[in-house]
């Protein structure tokens, strides 16, 4: 999604790109010393936590920035790791490379994480773009990457609630939230979610709308999708829940684990003001997260059903709309019963 060539040959901006990712993590950043690149060592400082007290980790920062030649970062473009660390009393090294390592170098940075007291951690293009795209931090991609920034599929929108941000991706309009307001959630994670709903093989007419993306920050890559299942009035749903839940894959994030909420949402797709992401499909993510998980059910709580056991009816606007409900409203299971009208839903 960015594009390091961005970032000028000289590797200055992308020292000053890291120090930014580092201020906004809530680690301490400060330069000092001759490094052998730019003059100047890059130093961050990481609060730890202890139960009984804490401390910090001094982390030596080497930027290594070959997007422009495409050149991988070998063994002899990382030298004397251990001894540049000691002159600096540093206990920490990080290696930020915006190409991909050599094999060498990556078996290299292993042994000297086992072998020594030294701590070794590795951010390539992947890891940068993870810590940035995010709806707190994608102002410092909108910084150092214009371009691509501008070019994003993504824009997002502050809410009035700390955790919870709006965004606009190719077309869809969703929820981004975080139990933790200041660890958003990955926009590269978010990506591979919607993805997901999109290869899910539903009827003619018919489509998974993602509503809100919940991430439970701060226990890891552990997501919670609300999503819509719209079915046309004039038919009946075409999938199952448990036709649907064979198609979603709950492991989609590496390393993660996502939890899929979908609801049975009736549209009339001939009506004037029909809209897929009508704001009234939103409503209920206005609220706090706590408060939303009325109206969605647990893909995996309803799989063994070949019906929807529940479903909410389409949004009416005017006497047509009115009127085309009613004439379909049979495919739904309502019946009048002396003058009453029922549903009978037929769940098995």
């Amino acid at each position: 999604m960015l594009n390091f060539q961005e970032l000028p040959k000289d590797g200055v901006a992308l020292e000053q790109l890291i120090r930014e990712i580092a201020i906004t993590s809530g680690l301490r950043p400060h330069w000092t010393g001759t490094g052998p690149d730019s003059g100047r060592d890059l130093l961050i400082e990481e609060p730890l936590t202890g139960r009984i007290a804490g401390g910090t980790r001094l982390w030596l920062v080497d930027c290594k920035h070959f997007a422009h030649s495409g050149k991988n970062v070998g063994v002899s473009d990382v030298v004397d790791i251990k001894d540049r660390c000691s002159k600096v009393s540093a206990d920490g090294f990080l290696l930020v490379v915006t190409t991909a390592p050599s094999s060498e170098l990556v078996r290299k940075i292993s042994e000297i994480s086992s072998n020594t007291p030294l701590k070794v951690e590795l951010w390539d293009a992947v890891s940068i773009e993870r810590k940035i795209l995010t709806p707190s931090t994608y102002f410092i991609a909108q910084n150092f990457f214009p371009n691509s920034a501008n070019n994003s599929k993504w824009k997002l929108y502050y809410t009035d609630q700390e955790e919870s941000w709006m965004a606009h991706y190719c077309g869809y309009f969703l929820y981004l939230e975080s139990r933790a307001g200041n660890q958003p959630l990955s926009l590269f994670d978010a990506e591979l979610i919607i993805n997901q709903l999109q290869k899910v093989d539903v009827g003619e007419g018919e489509e998974l709308r993602v509503r809100r993306i919940w991430h439970d920050t701060p226990n890891g890559p552990f997501y919670n999708v609300s999503a819509d299942y719209l079915v046309p009035s004039h038919t009946i749903p075409q999938r199952s829940p448990e036709m649907i839940r064979l198609d979603l894959q709950d492991n989609c994030i590496e390393g993660g684990f996502v939890t899929w909420d979908i609801r049975l949402q009736i549209t009339l797709p001939n009506s004037d003001y029909y809209f897929p992401d009508d704001p009234l499909y939103y409503r209920e993510f206005k609220k706090k997260s706590i408060e939303t998980i009325f109206g969605f059910a647990d893909i995996d709580d309803i799989a063994h059903y070949k019906e929807w056991p529940s479903h909410r009816g389409p949004i009416i606007r005017n006497f047509n709309d009115q009127l085309m409900w009613k004439q379909t409203k049979e495919n739904f299971g309502y019946k009048n019963r002396g003058g009453l009208e029922v549903i009978e839903l037929k769940v098995t």
